[in-house]
């Protein structure tokens, strides 16, 4: 028998929350790509974008809402298209990240079950 927790879950695990979080972990990823590229750390990252270091750590979290605002700062500080990369995602690379959050949420489910039982 599920219990109220999972059905709560459930809920909230809308396909309109699944492709925020796909297209939130594309972003994170492009992100990531071009602070390699620069050879950037978060930290320098942050000192361009005038944003605590703290904050720069829960944007690349991969649940982050960003603005148009600040994603449109983050391509000039970086220098490369955040957003029309991400808009041109390949359907396997979101199938697979849609994938991997079904993973995380079973497995969520599951500790679950162990910490009830």
């Amino acid at each position: 028998m599920p219990s109220k927790f999972h059905d709560k879950l459930r809920e909230r695990v809308t396909p309109e929350r699944q492709a925020f979080i796909a297209l939130s972990v594309m972003v994170v990823k492009r992100i990531n790509e071009l602070l390699d590229e620069k050879s950037m750390s978060q930290t320098d990252l942050a000192k361009a974008m005038s944003k605590s270091p703290s904050e720069i750590s829960k944007w690349l979290s991969g649940m982050h809402n960003f603005t148009l605002k600040s994603l449109g700062k983050l391509e000039i500080v970086l220098g490369a298209p955040i957003i029309g990369k991400v808009i041109n995602f390949d359907e396997k690379e979101f199938q697979a990240a849609l994938s991997a959050l079904e993973e995380n949420l079973a497995r969520l489910k599951k500790q679950k079950r162990k910490v009830a039982a």
